[in-house]
């Protein structure tokens, strides 16, 4: 079974999917949806809380 992720921005979810479902989708390396899944990402996402935010994964 492959691990699939959510992306999220805020409060909203954006999508769900593969690793390469979402870097496709956002039209970005699937490193960077790796990324947004790890610890830094989540705190910077913490830390910015502008109106737009920054957009996080979780591993579901």
């Amino acid at each position: 079974m492959r691990e699939m992720y959510a992306v999220w921005r805020g409060d909203q979810c954006l999508a769900v999917g593969t690793v390469s479902e979402l870097a496709e989708r956002f039209n970005v390396k699937p490193e960077t949806v790796k990324w947004w899944s790890s610890p830094a990402a989540h705190r910077r996402a913490e830390a910015c809380k502008s109106k737009h935010g920054r957009m996080v994964a979780e591993r579901l």
